[in-house]
């Protein structure tokens, strides 16, 4: 058993860790569900530690105890601090207590986001919960092992949550071809956005760039945060950022036309990859500035977001105000991430039906769903509602679950 004091150190320290800030060196080894009989989907997490439904289930080479082997060896020559990212999506209304256990460590506790209301067991939502790990808790080499657990106590007996993949990333006091207070990255304005490309001439070994980006978007990460870095893993991928590119001058095309008015300035840094998996996060540029353009976007974010949102319990409605002209709005979308959309009824605005359903079943979904007549916008409170799922020849069926934050709503106006 690894030292208490290392636990007690992590809860310590477990506020100030954050996800990677420009200037950081680190590595990320992606633990992924890919090898689930059921479809590879995700890992259940329940209240036993073998994750089983059924005996065929997930994970066929976790050992008896449930430690799930990662299978990749750690290099922890020059780390300064580890963390593990959990793609989680709540899945059961009620589940609490996530932990993790590393090496045989103690039980490490995996933060709620903070924006969710108490008890945030109660809403659904899915985020990238970061939780510090004591280096002295990781072995150098392929012997580490993980495994995961939740509270027992549950509203109607089956505690669960999903996690989509568990990536350890390890922080290096490493020497960076971007050293400097300059940012590398070069930013030329276009009709729709930014052409972003990077001036690593010197760099050798690259092997792909990922831009992040710091502004007032749509909260994809569902940790309630709308002004951000916008960018989170996905079974073990980077989404929602601006863009990747895995060819010299490694290009991306950033097209605005949807982005909110800003009321600061934006920053951008990329993180670049070696093809050895080393990770250099560039320094950022600090002062970009969205292009002149003759329309305006507004984001308006939910409130009153209804705890338990699964549609096959009945009709939720939250809502959001409009302090503009809504005579001058041109077009406007539906934004939110759903659990099993495949089981929406339906999405009113105001009481008329904008939305009906999407695959997939079982499975996460980003929407964006863009609607042109604006005829059910009104200025003032608005209210957005789904509908509750029907029967199934005789029987419920799962419904679809509406992730924190909710539903938000961008609109687009003439100037």
């Amino acid at each position: 058993m690894k030292k208490l004091a290392s636990f007690v150190f992590l809860l310590a320290w477990e506020i100030a860790v954050a996800q990677p800030q420009p200037g950081d060196v680190f590595r990320d080894y992606h633990w992924l569900p890919n090898m689930v009989k059921e479809s590879g989907k995700f890992l259940r997490v329940g209240g036993r530690l073998d994750y089983s439904i059924n005996p065929n289930h997930f994970p066929a080479d976790a050992h008896q105890d449930g430690f799930i082997p990662l299978k990749q060896a750690l290099d922890l020559e020059g780390a300064v601090k580890a963390e593990i990212v959990i793609e989680k999506i709540l899945s059961h209304e009620g589940t609490r207590g996530l932990s993790i256990q590393v090496n045989n460590s103690e039980w490490l506790p995996v933060p709620e986001a903070d924006s969710i209301p108490n008890p945030a067991y109660d809403y659904m939502h899915h985020f990238n919960p970061v939780v510090a790990v004591p280096l002295d808790l990781l072995n150098e080499g392929e012997d580490n092992t993980f495994r995961v657990k939740v509270d027992t106590t549950h509203y109607w007996n089956w505690p669960q949550n999903l996690l989509y993949g568990v990536t350890f990333r390890i922080y290096y006091d490493k020497a960076s071809p971007f050293a400097t207070d300059d940012s590398p990255l070069q930013i030329n304005t276009t009709e729709n956005g930014f052409h972003l490309s990077l001036d690593a001439e010197n760099v050798e070994g690259i092997q792909q760039v990922d831009y992040i980006g710091y502004y007032e978007d749509a909260d994809w990460e569902g940790n309630g945060q709308y002004r951000q870095w916008h960018a989170h893993l996905h079974r073990g991928r980077l989404i929602c950022h601006i863009g990747s590119s895995d060819t010299a001058p490694f290009t991306v095309n950033w097209n605005t036309e949807w982005l909110p008015d800003q009321p600061e300035p934006m920053k951008v840094y990329a993180r670049v990859t070696t093809v050895d998996g080393l990770i250099y996060a560039t320094p950022a540029l600090n002062t970009l500035e969205l292009p002149e353009r003759n329309y305006s976007v507004k984001l308006y974010k939910p409130y009153d977001q209804p705890a338990k949102w699964v549609t096959r319990s009945g009709e939720f409605s939250s809502k959001f105000r409009i302090s503009e002209d809504v005579e001058q709005a041109s077009e406007y979308q539906l934004i939110w991430i759903s659990w099993s959309p495949c089981y929406s009824n339906g999405i009113l605005l105001n009481d008329h039906l904008v939305y009906s359903r999407q695959d997939p079943c079982y499975d996460a979904m980003l929407h964006v769903v863009n609607l042109e007549n604006t005829d059910y916008l009104q200025s003032g409170e608005n209210t957005i509602t789904t509908l509750k799922t029907s029967l199934f020849q005789g029987q419920m069926v799962h419904g679809m679950e509406v992730q924190w934050p909710g539903i938000m709503v961008k609109v687009r106006y003439s100037r």
